[in-house]
């Protein structure tokens, strides 16, 4: 096996010993659902496209672009509402990554709270969010923002408006939101505390209460005091230091409603982690999913680490010409003294690394 594979497996181990050290239980599903599932919910989408095809019964089924709609479904089906239901998962799904065309099957790790959620239910999944960025041995940071606070202070915004806003939010893009908020007509007063929200970058352990001072209208300043609660939570846990506000960390109302975050490791350039609060998915009939969670996205880490990190053995043999038997004696030896071995002749590329090197020279027919 080699080191990538050895990481990831260690990895998964250990994520599963921290989730289920949560009283969190593992959800399997299967690699398809059907379709009506995810068109009654497409909005939630973050790719309207998805991969389907009819079964023996003429049933339209999807190959699954998402995780959280099947989990929700679980839930509605096998508890009551006032229930809340904790699972984690290792699943793929299938979607178009970022920037691409072709479909792509995409490894998650995650954890998902569903049905009656409080602010402690919030914490607590915040909480596995920093252990499991812990547990990838990289240099980490979560950052956390919620939704409520800018749609809160964009009020009476038009939806055409509010959508190039957010964009240049998330963008992180000062100027441009000066431009669009001014020519939705907000007031100058609001556009200042909008774009001083840009300069709040800091644990929320010391910026709670600048964000609560700058938001302006009933919605914003209520999101603006469950992040202050959620502050409190983490603080009297000893981990508010550990969460950093931003605002760009927005989107345009598809999945999340409340408190959003997500989690990114040094060297590399897209989010690993993605999660929040969310409310209003269609379960079953009537039924309307609410819960918290988030994803572990591996694939990146594992990109990292295999441009990064070699193969390693005990020994490697480089053999010319003529040695070819003596080195496969020599390896043989070896292995059976408990050592791993690399063979290759000499001068071909060796991209793995040893802590020994042995050479059979054919010149000289031995070491």
């Amino acid at each position: 096996m080699t080191g990538g594979a050895l990481y990831e497996e260690e990895l998964t181990r250990r994520l599963r010993e921290l989730y289920e050290s949560y009283g969190y239980e593992r959800f399997f599903m299967n690699k398809f659902e059907e379709y009506d599932l995810y068109s009654e919910n497409k909005r939630f989408l973050t790719d309207g496209n998805i991969l389907t095809f009819t079964d023996k019964n003429g049933k339209l089924m999807a190959l699954k672009p998402d995780i959280t709609l099947s989990i929700v479904k679980n839930q509605s089906a096998s508890r009551s509402r006032a229930s809340c239901g904790k699972y984690y998962y290792r699943e793929s799904v299938y979607r178009t990554r970022r920037g691409e065309d072709a479909f792509s099957e995409i490894m998650q790790t995650g954890v998902e709270c569903v049905g009656s959620i409080d602010t402690a239910m919030i914490c607590e999944v915040i909480l596995m969010a920093l252990e499991s960025l812990s547990l990838t041995g990289e240099r980490t940071v979560l950052e956390i923002s919620s939704m409520g606070i800018l749609e809160g202070m964009l009020s009476g915004v038009s939806n055409e408006y509010r959508h190039e806003i957010i964009k240049c939010v998330s963008a992180k893009n000062a100027h441009g939101t000066a431009e669009c908020v001014a020519a939705a007509g907000l007031d100058s007063k609001v556009t200042q505390r909008i774009l001083k929200l840009f300069d709040i970058s800091s644990p929320i352990s010391v910026c709670c209460d600048d964000i609560m001072s700058t938001a302006v209208g009933d919605e914003a300043i209520k999101a603006a005091g469950e992040l202050c609660r959620l502050r409190d939570m983490l603080k009297g846990c000893g981990r508010a230091d550990e969460v950093y506000f931003d605002i760009s960390l927005v989107y345009d109302r598809m999945y999340y409603t409340g408190v959003v975050f997500r989690g990114f490791a040094d060297g590399v350039p897209e989010r690993i982690l993605s999660g929040g609060h969310y409310d209003g998915l269609a379960a079953r009939g009537e039924r309307r999913g609410e819960g918290v969670g988030f994803a572990l996205y591996t694939d990146p880490l594992m990109r990292k680490r295999s441009v990064r990190t070699h193969r390693h053995v005990d020994m490697i043999i480089e053999y010319a010409a003529g040695n070819d038997v003596k080195a496969l004696v020599l390896a043989d030896k070896a292995r059976a003294d408990g050592k791993s071995v690399y063979l290759c002749r000499i001068g071909d590329e060796c991209d793995i690394e040893g802590d020994e090197k042995v050479t059979l020279n054919g010149e000289v027919g031995g070491i």
